[in-house]
């Protein structure tokens, strides 16, 4: 724009210089230069203050280029953190998924489980039950038994009542059979070592006399010596009827003779023992019901060695037991 205004004002002066002009063409020259004057100056205005918003605008440029630039520096680091900000969210989301595989396999294998245990549960609830039902059973069984060992209890204390009244009977009937033995010792004391033996047993008296010293061989009659010996002995016991008496006949093992009195040794032994028998009834006061005769023939000998000692007669005299029977009996009806 300076330059323009040079320019007219060169044409100017060259027309004003080659040429004459008029005043009015020299006022409105004169004005068209001092408005074109007013114009640079306006112009020169324009252009300082387009050359202070250059420098302004060159000083925002800078500083948006440092800004791009500072953009850029931010913006390569920015990719970089995001670049590893996306691997990271990729080995997340990896992660996630395994991590979500694994929870729906441990969904899985606790929901397995979850069934198994209350599959488990449901078994144990049903064996819970069928215990319970058990104990109940258990419970009205012992029940049972308690008054069943109540009832026991009572059935042993009564049981050991009557076994405490049989010892005593027992007891007593011990005692009276040592007394009796004492009293048949006294009575055929004399006769002692002539075929005479006393043995007491298993509760019982054995009065035991060898055939010699009763009767003769082969005999049933009984000689004076023996028939003293019995009737000693029948005295000696004849006020004891509390008594059971066995008379027993044996012989030794030989055959009798043939075409004699006697068929055999099964009749030789019950002659014998119903001899002896009969003479202890006839010389006492006894009670026939309590004696009973037994003949044994030679099956019961008391040594195969020495035929004498099986010849003999065998008195066994045992205590009545009708009392103990008659507890045994009271027990067992009871």
């Amino acid at each position: 724009m300076i330059l323009l205004v040079r320019r007219v004002s060169i044409l100017i002066i060259a027309l004003i210089m080659s040429s004459c002009i008029t005043q009015k063409q020299y006022e409105e020259m004169n004005k068209l230069a001092s408005d074109l004057q007013l114009e640079n100056e306006n112009l020169q205005t324009s252009n300082h203050e387009l050359i202070a918003e250059n420098k302004d605008i060159e000083r925002e440029v800078t500083t948006l280029n440092d800004r791009i630039n500072k953009l850029a520096s931010d913006t390569l680091a920015y990719g970089n953190s995001l670049r590893r900000l996306n691997a990271q969210y990729d080995r997340m989301i990896n992660i996630q998924k395994e991590l979500e595989g694994k929870y729906t396999n441990g969904l899985n294998q606790q929901e397995n489980t979850n069934k198994a245990l209350i599959g488990e549960l449901e078994i144990s609830r049903n064996d819970l039950l069928k215990f319970e039902d058990s104990l109940r059973k258990l419970e009205s069984e012992l029940e049972a038994e308690r008054l069943s060992l109540e009832s026991s209890q009572e059935e042993l204390a009564l049981k050991e009542q009557r076994i405490k009244e049989l010892n005593e009977v027992l007891e007593l009937k011990n005692s009276y059979m040592k007394l009796l033995r004492a009293k048949i010792e006294e009575a055929l004391f004399s006769l002692k070592g002539e075929g005479l033996t006393l043995e007491q047993k298993q509760g019982k008296i054995y009065v035991r006399m060898d055939a010699s010293l009763l009767f003769p061989s082969g005999s049933v009659i009984m000689n004076e010596k023996g028939k003293e010996a019995i009737i000693r002995l029948a005295k000696s016991i004849q006020d004891q009827q509390d008594l059971q008496i066995v008379i027993e006949g044996h012989t030794d093992a030989d055959a009798v003779n043939p075409g004699g009195k006697y068929s055999d040794n099964w009749e030789l032994s019950v002659l014998r023992a119903t001899t002896v028998t009969k003479i202890m009834i006839e010389n006492s006061s006894l009670d026939p019901q309590i004696l009973t005769a037994s003949g044994q023939s030679e099956y019961h000998p008391v040594d195969v060695n020495d035929k004498s000692k099986n010849r003999r007669i065998e008195i066994i005299l045992s205590p009545n037991l009708d009392i103990l029977f008659s507890i045994l009996d009271s027990e067992l009806t009871e």
